[in-house]
């Protein structure tokens, strides 16, 4: 039978816009997570988001606090298990596991302009885990699995620019999709190409 992306799963997928003068206080999570922050400025922690950055905490991973000032901010919160809810700090630190901690934040990511040619760039991997964050940059109607060097636990691919074909449907600019450990299709760029933001758990 034809493949098709799964659409039932236990993984989560919330966009976020957190208004000016508010604040996410610290916290952590159960399960695995990446975020993207893509429009406006916030303090993560006390770190300056203005513009595409990556976040990544493993689950028993306190991290923020995440706090606005003049400026909205919207972001992506992306899991790829379903997870009960954010645990306040230090309010719940006495229910944290003790697990090896794993916490990334990149720095601002740039997009490059005028690319005639398929390019990938690395922005993170581990090569003990197989956490990996990438940028694929694809000229029109190229194509690219988003695949890593090696499987992981599920990956997230993210539009930039430009949109995607698959199954004849063309997903746009700011759309995500999840792909699961095992699933691997070949997509293909529309007319105007596409800059791919994947990131694997």
């Amino acid at each position: 039978a034809k493949n098709k992306i799964t659409k039932n799963s236990n993984h989560q997928a919330y966009f976020v816009e957190q208004p000016p003068f508010s604040s996410v206080p610290a916290h952590y999570h159960d399960t695995n997570q990446f975020q993207v922050f893509l429009d406006g400025k916030a303090i993560f922690g006390k770190k300056l988001i203005d513009s595409i950055t990556i976040h990544y905490a493993g689950g028993h991973t306190p991290y923020g606090p995440i706090m606005t000032k003049k400026s909205s901010i919207s972001y992506l919160t992306l899991r790829n298990n379903w997870d009960s809810g954010g645990k306040k700090m230090p309010e719940q630190k006495k229910n944290l596991i003790s697990v090896p901690r794993v916490f990334f934040l990149s720095d601002k990511i740039f997009l490059k302009t005028g690319i005639n040619e398929k390019l990938i760039e690395d922005i993170y991997w581990d090569e003990e885990t197989h956490l990996g964050i990438s940028l694929s940059y694809l000229p029109k109607n190229s194509s690219s699995e988003f695949s890593f060097p090696k499987m992981g636990f599920g990956r997230y691919c993210l539009i930039l620019s430009g949109s995607i074909l698959y199954d004849y449907d063309e997903i746009e600019q700011k759309s995500c999709f999840y792909l699961s450990k095992d699933e691997l299709f070949n997509f293909k760029s529309g007319g105007e190409g596409a800059i791919i933001l994947s990131m694997q758990f």
